[in-house]
């Protein structure tokens, strides 16, 4: 489905007159890959030791298939306890974050599953599990709005014309990109009964600005 916004504004020059609109054009497209962030927190007495814990899980990471997985870098912080008031340095903590996605829905349930069965690889949590675009699907639902802007914008030099009763010609059309699109998110610690997200219908928006000269 597609909506049509446009506004006008008229300014007169010394032989004719500009007809100048602001017009919009929206696209719902299926989404059509989910994606879920993955985090990491694992411990160690030593700093080599969670570094190295680190690398073996990347690893593991790098290992699994049928799931498209990013790493998005890591970072490592002293590990604290309390005792009698006082604090004291028990060891290190080493934290990893990864964006996994998949157009298949049914491969992120099992990686996840994988996950929460896993009892060796620390504190695991979720967030930010949404559908997406991807950017092929994206590109091609934006060049389908540019050309129906530009369609739009020639037979409209018609009926302006006819309106009018003058002789409109199209004379710029400018195209701006609104690649914003609503997301579902969904935040919660690892279990294998995570709740997905549904798929539904995304917006892609362009608007064009036009300028007709009418005399």
């Amino acid at each position: 489905m597609k909506k049509i916004i446009f506004a006008l504004l008229v300014a007169c020059t010394l032989f004719g007159y500009d007809v100048i609109m602001d017009k919009s054009f929206t696209k719902e497209v299926i989404p059509s890959k989910q994606s879920v962030r993955v985090n990491i927190t694992l411990k160690d007495t030593t700093l080599n030791g969670v570094l190295k814990k680190l690398e073996k899980y990347k690893k593991y990471m790098d290992s699994l298939k049928n799931v498209n997985i990013k790493s998005n870098g890591f970072h490592t912080l002293p590990n604290y306890r309390y005792q009698n008031n006082k604090r004291l340095k028990v060891g290190y903590k080493g934290f990893s974050n990864y964006t996994v996605s998949s157009d298949r829905q049914k491969n992120l349930e099992i990686f996840i599953d994988k996950l929460a069965k896993d009892k060796n690889t620390g504190e695991i949590s979720l967030s930010s599990m949404q559908w997406s675009l991807s950017d092929k699907k994206k590109e091609q639902a934006i060049d389908e709005l540019k050309i129906d802007a530009i369609k739009w914008a020639k037979k409209y030099e018609k009926i302006l014309s006819k309106e009018l009763n003058s002789q409109c010609k199209l004379e710029e059309i400018n195209l701006i990109q609104n690649r914003g699109i609503s997301i579902m998110r969904v935040s919660k610690t690892l279990n294998s009964n995570l709740p997905f997200s549904k798929k539904e219908k995304k917006q892609i928006k362009i608007k064009s600005k036009l300028k007709y000269e009418c005399e």
